[in-house]
Parts: C-alpha cells; structure tokens; sequence
C-alpha cells in the first residue's frame, strides 16, 4: 500500500495526539516536540505542514530549532517522513552534517475480523493506569535508565484515551513480570507501543502473548484497527507482527546533528 503525502500526514497527528509530548510549541508549520529526553518522537521536530506566506528560509528554521532544543538541554533531533516539509529538507539536514538512523515501519492491522486468543495458563495483568510499578517494570525489561520515569510518567499522564498497561509472567507466575506492554486506544484506533520482554526470557512466544492480550483487550474496547512503529534493523518484531497480520504503511527516521 502506498499512501498520500496527506494519508501519511493524517497518520502522524495521530500517533503525536497519542504519544503526546510534554511541551509543544508551533514553529511556521512545524512542530517541535519536548519531554525532557523521554523517547525521540516526543522530543523531536516534526515537519509536518507549510506556513502559507512564510518569508523565513529553511537555514533559518533549521537555526532556530536548533537553538530551541539546546536551551533545553536537548540535541537538535528531525523526525521526518515521505511527507515531510519542504521536500529538500532531508537534504539539506545532510548538507549540515546530520546523520540517520536506520529507520522505524509503521504498522497498521485491520482488527474486523481478528479474534486473538491469549494463552489463559499464563499469569496477565492489567492495569487501567500506568502506576508506579508497571512504569519501573517497563523500564526494567526495556533496559531503561530509571532516570526517565518521571517524564515518562509526565507523558502518559496527559494520554488521550483508554490505556492498557499489560504484565505477563512466564512459566513462573511469581516474582517479576516476564514481558509488559502498553495500548492506547482513541477513536477506533489501537496504538501499542513498549512491547519488551525479559532478556533472558526471549524466544518463549512471551511477546506474542502480550501482542494477543492487547489486541483482545482493544477489540473488547471497541478498536477496529490497530498500529505500532518498529525499527526496521528488528527482524524478530517484524517476524511477529507479520504473522499476526500487520503490514507496513510507510516509514520514519530520525537525522541527529553531528557531535559539538
């Protein structure tokens, strides 16, 4: 499937309304996104539209978004797509030394005619609310720095929508949890995102389960149509969600400045 610039568009204010970051400020048709360091997509310019009669130059849009994020104390990050504007600006990102990533698929699974059956002699909890222990156990199993809880916790606070926070034990039902992960639900549309399992625990069909738990718990809801974002260097991921039927839409990088 191959979408419109707009389709694309459309798409990306969705998963920014979803995802949404701590502050927001508009800059001549561009979003620029802060959440104190937590996750790129909230702490990222998002190029998403033109300003009509707009007499600024790209240099000096590039120049003014740079200067915004270091007075936070952030690196200068562009999140773009296919869709990005003005077209050139990938370009001219490199032109200034930027770097990209490897590139994130975003994911999208008709769920009409879906019935996801999670293992029942597996211990799954669900939580409504993102308490303090479902955002250290996410941490935990994603090896992230403790550090960001808080703003991690500042993020999902202003969550529009229902949300799932899921726990999954193992072939042990005591102890830590084994797997987590996290569905929004807005308008139809189930967004799933931070599915991790433990390191030592990977290979066990544990991430599969979460994915069955979640989209059970969406279609309950009321979700038609669900949709993630995957690093595309994540074989194991794109392996799963595949055979549970997502397909890819289109993509995003991410371009970095060069170190200072």
């Amino acid at each position: 499937m191959t979408l419109t610039p707009a389709q694309i568009r459309h798409i990306e204010e969705q998963a920014a309304t979803i995802w949404p970051a701590l502050k927001r400020r508009y800059y001549d048709g561009w979003v620029l996104n802060f959440a104190n360091g937590y996750t790129r997509r909230a702490n990222s310019v998002h190029p998403l539209y033109s300003a009509p009669g707009s007499t600024l130059t790209l240099d000096e849009k590039i120049a003014h978004c740079e200067a915004g994020y270091r007075a936070q104390r952030l690196p200068p990050v562009f999140k773009l797509t296919d869709a990005a504007l003005p077209a050139d600006l990938d370009d001219q990102l490199v032109a200034r030394g930027y770097t990209r990533d490897d590139g994130t698929f975003v994911q999208h699974c008709p769920l009409t005619a879906h019935d996801p059956q999670p293992d029942p002699t597996l211990k799954a909890t669900i939580r409504t609310m993102p308490d303090e222990r479902w955002l250290a156990e996410s941490c935990r199993l994603s090896g992230s720095d403790p550090a960001t809880i808080p703003a991690m916790r500042g993020v999902l606070d202003q969550v529009v929508g229902q949300t799932a926070c899921l726990s999954l034990w193992g072939a042990q039902a005591t102890g830590p949890a084994s797997a987590s992960g996290l569905a929004i639900l807005l308008d139809g549309d189930l967004w799933l995102f931070s599915i991790v399992t433990d390191h030592a625990q990977r290979g066990r069909g544990l991430g599969k389960q979460v994915m069955l738990h979640l989209l059970r718990w969406g279609i309950d809801h009321g979700a038609t149509a669900a949709y993630l974002q995957v690093r595309s260097t994540n074989p194991p991921a794109l392996r799963l969600y595949a055979g549970l039927g997502f397909e890819t839409l289109y993509s995003y990088w991410y371009r970095t400045p060069p170190p200072t």
